[in-house]
C-alpha cells in the first residue's frame, strides 16, 4: 500500500509541475485533457492514480506519458527534438509507427489479459496501446513487467 501511495504522490507532483509549466489552472488543464475537473483534482492532490483512459487523455493533450509515470524523457510531447519527415518513396509508416513494436505490444496486452482473465474495453485497450507505444523506444527494450503494470491500471 505504501508503494501505491508513493506512486500517487509522484504522479500528483508531476501533474502539478506540468500544469504550472503550461501556466494553466486545474480547470483549464482538465478541460484541455477532457478529464472531469473533480477527477483531475483527485489525481493532482494524490487521492487517486489516473487510470488507463485518463492517462490516454493526458497523452492526447500533449503530456509525455513516459515522463508522467517514470520521470524519464521530456515533460511534453514534441520536446525530444525535431521529428524527421518520412521519405515519401518509402513505406508510409516510416518515421511514424513501428509495426513490429506495435504488434509486440498488442500481443503482450492480449497475453496478460488472457492469463489474468482481465476484460478491457476496446477503447481502453486503444488508450493503453497508445500510451505504451509512446513510452517505449523499440521492441528490444520493452519490459513486460511495465506492460503488466499498465494493464493492471487500465483494468
Amino acid at each position: 500500500m505504501a508503494n501505491t501511495l508513493n506512486k500517487k504522490e509522484v504522479v500528483a507532483s508531476r501533474l502539478r509541475a506540468v500544469r504550472e509549466r503550461l501556466g494553466l489552472t486545474q480547470r483549464e488543464i482538465a478541460e484541455r485533457s477532457q478529464i472531469p475537473l473533480p477527477s483531475y483534482k483527485d489525481y493532482e492532490v494524490g487521492n487517486r492514480m489516473p487510470g488507463g483512459e485518463a492517462l490516454g487523455l493526458l497523452v492526447a493533450s500533449g503530456i509525455n506519458g513516459n515522463w508522467l509515470l517514470t520521470g524519464r524523457g521530456a515533460m511534453l510531447l514534441g520536446e525530444e527534438g525535431p521529428q524527421r519527415e518520412p521519405d515519401p518513396e518509402k513505406n508510409s509508416f516510416e518515421g511514424k509507427i513501428d509495426p513490429k513494436r506495435l504488434g509486440y505490444l498488442c500481443r503482450l496486452i492480449d497475453e496478460i489479459c488472457m492469463e489474468r482473465s482481465i476484460g478491457i474495453s476496446a477503447e481502453k485497450r486503444g488508450y493503453l496501446l497508445a500510451l505504451l507505444y509512446e513510452c517505449t523506444n523499440d521492441v528490444e527494450n520493452i519490459d513486460p513487467s511495465i506492460v503488466e503494470n499498465f494493464v493492471s491500471l487500465a483494468s
